[in-house]
């Protein structure tokens, strides 16, 4: 054996009476080994066989690449996926005692396994042919995420061609942040219309119909709320304002304002409560009065407003614009201007 001659012993076999055993032990170098065992009879005939053998010391090199040790994920799943290479050959490679597939040219694998709530141990074991093995365990943890709450607020209602603030301020999440406020403002189901918790819009058309806010947290989870919105068309009204020229040292206590609207619109209809001159003055509740204030046949409403407060807002010129602005009772907007003179003598 390996040109040494070792013990023969005899098997003792009825049948054939020249049959022999042997046995020998072999010092193997490390990496692979060849062993040649020659037998030769009496007349000098031999027979060879060989043998290869491998002596391996070292073990297999495993590299777990994901997932990271200590990572915290809200996934029901995670890929497990490394590399295992040996100086011979990997026999196995087991996640948690389940045998994966290993590419055999570089010696790659990928398991995607299943995570239960809370602590999770994975225990990767790389094995070569010679039974050596390499470990690596690493404890992902699956957070029980619970997920936010988005609140849209609302009924929102606004009027063509002013801008309408929608507020998310209300969403929250109950064990983290809320990372994304996203805004489907004309019901399509896409929320990429305006983004942020206070978006401001404006529309230029009428519009009534659902609008949605969706909150995302900063596991991923989301949460989407609705409500109503209502833009309505701004009814054109003519307003004339008397006196046609306003002396700001007169000393009287009010100055007049008179609203018609167009056909179809009734100004007793007129929620004087909801009246603003130039959006800072506000009409008198009293008196009121409906009459044709221009004679032209056209109903006209009659309101007060508080002269002080008027001449503290409008600046000296010959043209300087008047701004009306109010509500029917039914919500309605209506809204007209006048010009004016505005003088300061005396």
């Amino acid at each position: 054996m390996n040109g040494n001659l070792v013990t023969l012993t005899s098997t003792n076999n009825p049948d054939d009476p020249n049959e022999v055993s042997f046995n020998a032990t072999v010092d193997l170098a490390i990496g692979e080994n060849t062993i040649t065992v020659v037998a030769t009879d009496l007349h000098g005939k031999t027979a060879t066989i060989e043998r290869s053998v491998y002596r391996d010391e070292a073990n297999p090199t495993l590299e777990v690449i994901s997932p990271e040790n200590g990572s915290i994920t809200s996934e029901d799943n995670v890929t497990v996926t490394g590399t295992a290479t040996d100086d011979n050959a990997i026999d196995t490679v087991t996640v948690n005692g389940v045998k994966v597939t290993v590419d055999p040219n570089n010696g790659s694998f990928s398991y995607e396994l299943t995570l239960v709530d809370g602590e999770n141990t994975i225990t990767v074991i790389a094995t070569d042919l010679c039974g050596k093995t390499a470990t690596d365990t690493r404890i992902v943890t699956k957070s029980v995420n619970s997920p936010p709450v988005a609140d849209a607020d609302g009924p929102y209602t606004g009027v063509v061609g002013e801008p309408i603030t929608f507020n998310g301020t209300g969403s929250y999440d109950p064990d983290g942040t809320i990372v994304s406020y996203e805004w489907d403002l004309d019901d399509d189901g896409e929320f990429d219309d305006a983004n942020g918790p206070t978006p401001t819009m404006t529309w230029d058309a009428p519009y009534s119909g659902n609008i949605s806010l969706r909150v995302t947290d900063n596991d991923g989870a989301t949460d989407i709320d609705s409500t109503t919105l209502t833009v309505k068309e701004v009814i054109p009204a003519t307003i004339d304002f008397d006196p046609d020229t306003l002396n700001k040292k007169s000393k009287g206590k009010w100055v007049t304002v008179y609203t018609e609207l167009p056909a179809g619109y009734n100004v007793t209809y007129i929620n004087v409560s909801t009246m603003m001159l130039n959006e800072t003055v506000p009409a008198e509740l009293q008196p009121t009065e409906v009459g044709d204030y221009d004679s032209d046949g056209i109903p006209d409403l009659m309101v007060k407003f508080d002269r002080q407060a008027v001449i503290e807002i409008f600046p000296i010129g010959d043209a300087v614009d008047i701004a009306v602005t109010g509500k029917l009772y039914n919500g309605a907007s209506f809204g007209g201007s006048d010009t004016i003179r505005v003088l300061n003598e005396g």
